[in-house]
């Protein structure tokens, strides 16, 4: 017979999960109506596994505690590092000041942490353990999702700086500088090197922005 504090606990994380999935995908809508980015973690998914734990699977409890628990450790390791990269304070600052919207997207993006969090912690819960436990016939292996979520944000932070710091982020940057010439600051937002039918190109998007204003300048070259 199933514990009914853990079934209750299910219950509970799946709720949130459908809500806060609903709530992505109205997002996703709106960001893609007014073109805006968009990225996220939760969205239908988080709807299809929060269903599943309502419905008591403690399985799917077991994926979940995994999934939040590595991307919890990805997630933070990326914004540590990436971060600083993708978005220098300047431009942050100046995005808070000229783009409101920045402000909510942002709140919603850190708001994803104290989420994940929460899930780790509820799901992590003894009587749930011992659920997932006798359902699986394993116990959740939180080491190795974090080590392996560590090792996945080590990695894509060290292909970000290389790439926006070689050659080819050199060249995208001053690509947008002879657009509009000093009077910007400049960060490349997105870089992308692609291969069809044995040609190359790189194509991404340089981000120049300074007191008044902030613009995205689409860029794109091929390498042979």
């Amino acid at each position: 017979m199933q514990d009914k504090s853990a079934l209750t606990i299910l219950k509970r994380v799946g709720t949130v999960l459908v809500a806060v999935g609903i709530l992505d995908v109205v997002r996703m809508i709106y960001c893609i109506m007014h073109g805006a980015s968009y990225s996220s973690s939760f969205n239908i998914f988080a709807v299809i596994a929060g269903i599943f734990l309502i419905g008591g699977s403690f399985r799917t409890a077991s994926y979940v505690h995994s999934f939040a628990i590595f991307l919890l450790s990805f997630g933070l390791t990326a914004l540590a590092f990436a971060l600083p990269i993708l978005y220098p304070v300047s431009l942050a600052l100046t995005e808070i000041r000229l783009r409101p919207g920045f402000v909510v997207s942002s709140t919603l993006d850190f708001a994803s942490v104290f989420i994940l969090i929460w899930i780790i912690y509820q799901l992590g819960h003894e009587a749930v353990q011992t659920e997932i436990t006798f359902a699986t016939g394993r116990k959740v292996n939180g080491p190795f999702s974090i080590f392996s979520g560590i090792a996945l944000g080590v990695v894509l932070v060290a292909v970000i700086a290389f790439l926006f710091n070689g050659i080819n982020g050199k060249k995208a940057k001053a690509i947008a500088f002879s657009q509009l010439g000093s009077g910007y600051q400049y960060a490349i937002t997105s870089l992308n090197i692609s291969t069809t039918s044995g040609e190359s190109s790189v194509s991404g998007v340089v981000t120049a922005w300074n007191n008044s204003q902030i613009r995205e300048i689409p860029v794109h070259w091929r390498t042979n």
